[in-house]
């Protein structure tokens, strides 16, 4: 003997899991120019934090990352050695 199918007269698109939300965000003209005059550094320490932060909101459980010397946090950069 079959089961019925319990899922059979639900439409696909309520079977799929919902779409998780994209952040918006609104610049002012003064913030984008001061964004204009970042420099290369300041703009490679943003993107490495907003990686970092984004990897610890999928995955909570994961330990910490380390600063390096540059202060810019990287999980798998080992720990630089003080100069002698």
């Amino acid at each position: 003997m079959t089961r019925p199918d319990p899922l059979a007269g639900i439409p696909d698109e309520q079977l799929r899991p919902a779409p998780r939300p994209r952040p918006v965000q609104f610049f002012s003209a003064a913030y984008l120019e001061r964004c204009r005059r970042l420099r290369t550094e300041d703009i490679l320490r943003f993107l490495e934090e907003f990686r970092l932060h984004a990897a610890a909101a999928e995955a909570p459980d994961a330990p910490p990352a380390r600063p390096t010397p540059a202060g810019i946090s990287s999980p798998s950069e080992p720990k630089p050695k003080a100069a002698a």
